[in-house]
C-alpha cells in the first residue's frame, strides 16, 4: 500500500510541477482556431490580454486556496486512508502549492517578453520574439507536428479512395 500511495503521490507531483514548463514549451491545449488568422502583433496581444485576464487571476485564486489546502491538512496531521499508507499527506499537496506557482511564474515570464515584443525597442522586439513561443505556426516542433498531421490525412484520405476503388472494382466483376 506504501508503494502504491507513493506512485499516485509522484505522478500527481510530476503533474503538477509541469504546467509551466508545459506553458513555457507551448505544450499545452490552444484552440487556435480564431488565433492562427491573426497577425502575430495581434497574436501577441490576444495572449497578454489572455495572460492578464484569465491566467494570473486564475493561477492567483489556485494558489490562495492551495495555501489554505496545504495548512489545513497540515493543522489536521492528514495522512493516507489506508492502515499502511504514507503520513503527511499536506507534503504531497504542497505540491499543489509549488507547481501553481511555478506556473505563475512562466506566465509571468511570458507576459515579460510579450510587454517587450510589443513595447521594447528594435533589437530587444527580437530577442524576446525568438524567445517567445506563442507564435505556434512558427515553433519548428509545432510546425514538424503539423506536416505530419497533413501528411496522415493525405495518406488517410488515399487508403479510402484505393478502397473505393477495389469495391468498385470487385462490384464491376474484377474490373472486366
Amino acid at each position: 500500500t506504501i508503494i502504491q500511495d507513493l506512485e499516485w503521490h509522484f505522478h500527481g507531483a510530476l503533474l503538477l510541477l509541469t504546467f509551466g514548463f508545459g506553458y513555457l514549451m507551448n505544450a499545452h491545449v490552444r484552440v487556435d482556431i480564431f488565433r492562427d488568422a491573426l497577425s502575430r502583433k495581434a497574436q501577441a496581444w490576444f495572449e497578454l490580454f489572455a495572460l492578464v485576464v484569465m491566467a494570473i487571476p486564475f493561477l492567483g485564486f489556485m494558489i490562495y486556496y492551495s495555501w489554505i489546502f496545504v495548512a489545513i491538512s497540515y493543522e489536521q496531521g492528514e495522512g493516507s486512508e489506508s492502515m499502511t499508507g504514507i503520513p503527511w499527506r499536506y507534503v504531497i499537496k504542497a505540491f499543489m502549492l509549488i507547481g501553481f506557482t511555478v506556473a505563475l511564474m512562466a506566465v509571468l515570464a511570458t507576459l515579460a517578453r510579450l510587454v517587450v515584443y510589443l513595447f521594447g525597442p528594435p533589437d530587444e522586439k527580437e530577442a524576446a520574439h525568438r524567445d517567445l513561443v506563442v507564435f505556434a505556426h512558427e515553433d519548428p516542433a509545432s510546425r514538424a507536428l503539423e506536416e505530419a498531421h497533413a501528411a496522415t490525412e493525405r495518406a488517410v484520405h488515399d487508403a479510402r479512395l484505393a478502397r473505393r476503388e477495389v469495391t468498385r472494382n470487385d462490384r464491376n466483376g474484377g474490373g472486366r
